[in-house]
């Protein structure tokens, strides 16, 4: 039993305050605001004024700008003099380059892949596919755009080449924001919120002929496909399509 003078203490003794939630690193409001192109929920043209993201993030505008410099190196974002940050809106020519240099990049990354990887590698590419087939019977077409991505980055990953998976990385990023603003009915999820996700089925089937074709170490099969794929995809660009859409940034980046 506790004395009178203990009693006291334990009566009178305030209580301890909760630990405070720890602020968000840069990595992670980088890797948000990343996510949130890459899944067609921040569109080209958005503004990023420093005082919102700050509020959203629960920091001050002195750790937003370390953040804003990166992407802004990526060119995933524009920064002006004295105008608040926004979200790279890339030109007709910007979109060619990008598909161009895709075309380019991606059939050596394959041959890499089919030179290098293991089966358990190719198993990760088939799991990729059946997480990306199973966000589109969901109806989650921004975590279907995201899974996508990242199959060609896991075959990037395979091929040990990683110069060209650098570049990749940032060309499959810049290649969300062109089909934000480019992309065709069913495809840009800017344009058309509620289109059949038939282009967005087709590009799985077409990444399941791929897989198909690596795992038989079939290259010059694989090649033909990657490039197909990639062709498939620019021809769906429509350049006079104009931006629409006001996102709220609260709801994509809190």
């Amino acid at each position: 039993m506790l004395s009178t003078t203990e009693r006291g203490k334990t009566a009178t003794e305030p209580l301890q305050p909760a630990p405070a939630e720890a602020p968000l690193s840069d990595e992670t409001m980088h890797a948000r605001m990343v996510n949130a192109i890459l899944e067609h929920r921040l569109p080209p043209g958005t503004r990023l004024a420093e005082d919102r993201l700050a509020q959203i993030f629960g920091v001050s505008r002195t750790r937003i700008r370390p953040v804003l410099t990166r992407l802004a190196h990526d060119r995933l974002i524009v920064l002006r003099p004295h105008r608040s940050p926004e979200v790279a809106s890339p030109t007709q020519t910007d979109a060619l380059e990008v598909f161009e240099a895709r075309r380019l990049i991606e059939p050596r990354l394959v041959q890499g892949f089919i030179d290098c990887a293991s089966e358990a590698q190719v198993k990760t590419l088939r799991q990729c596919i059946r997480e990306e087939h199973a966000a589109l019977l969901k109806g989650d077409r921004h975590s279907a755009i995201r899974l996508s991505g990242q199959f060609h980055l896991a075959i990037a990953a395979g091929a040990k080449q990683q110069t060209l998976a650098d570049i990749l990385h940032d060309l499959i990023s810049r290649t969300s924001l062109v089909l934000m603003l480019y992309g065709g009915p069913g495809l840009s999820t800017l344009h058309n919120q509620h289109s059949t996700p038939s282009h967005y089925q087709e590009s799985c089937r077409e990444h399941e002929r791929l897989v198909d074709a690596i795992a038989l170490r079939d290259a010059n099969m694989a090649k033909q496909l990657i490039l197909e794929h990639l062709q498939d995809l620019e021809a769906t660009l429509q350049f006079s399509r104009q931006q629409d859409s006001k996102p709220d940034l609260s709801s994509i980046l809190g």
